[in-house]
């Protein structure tokens, strides 16, 4: 009977099932999955937006020395000094094909010649013939297509007293350069840009008419 008077004992759970354990280890690992994918997407983001940059900045940089320069093309510190001799401006051509410009004009320094190339996936420039230097930095840009197209109009000036050529006519061509680089980051070739811009030689070809 004494046994009968004694009170229940309720007994009460404490601590985590091994299931619950499962299920609450099981949520933490989807939680850092999820938080380690969003964190490598952003990291994957900022360092393809860095690529861009720095690969958009180094042909940008070379598209405008380029530009810049060849504007310049034709100059001859000469040409009114021999105005009416029909003495031929010796920097007047310009040579473009689809790889490369040369031209010439007269610079301080005394070397006239210049060259833009595409060279192992480098725009190079060779200055007087001497040694290219590298345009682009082939650790920032590998440069994969660098193209120059020439368009123009011819004005006829009329028929010119030219000794041995009295009957021709000479013509004023105007010179306008399309430039093309396209170009990826060495790193990661999924980067790529491309840049396109155009350059109007300031100097005039004056020569005879086709």
């Amino acid at each position: 009977m004494l046994e009968a008077m004694k009170p229940e004992r309720h007994w009460r759970q404490a601590g985590l099932t091994l299931v619950e354990l499962l299920i609450g280890v099981a949520i933490g690992l989807l939680l850092i999955t999820g938080a380690t994918s969003l964190f490598l997407s952003n990291l994957d983001s900022s360092r393809r937006l860095l690529l861009e940059a720095r690969l958009n900045q180094n042909i940008r940089s070379a598209a405008e020395l380029i530009t810049r320069d060849l504007r310049r093309a034709g100059y001859w510190d000469q040409a009114v000094a021999t105005l009416g001799s029909h003495t031929t401006n010796p920097h007047q051509h310009i040579i473009s094909d689809t790889h490369s410009v040369t031209y010439s004009f007269t610079p301080p320094s005394g070397q006239s010649d210049f060259r833009f190339s595409l060279v192992d996936n480098r725009l190079r420039l060779s200055i007087g013939g001497g040694t290219a230097q590298d345009v682009t930095d082939p650790t920032m840009a590998k440069v994969t297509g660098f193209t120059i197209s020439f368009s123009g109009s011819d004005l006829d000036i009329g028929t010119q007293n030219i000794p041995a050529l009295p009957e021709r006519v000479q013509c004023l061509v105007t010179r306008r350069y399309d430039i093309s680089i396209e170009a990826e980051a060495p790193s990661d070739p999924s980067v790529k840009r491309q840049l396109q811009t155009s350059v109007r030689v300031r100097n005039d070809f004056v020569g005879l008419c086709p």
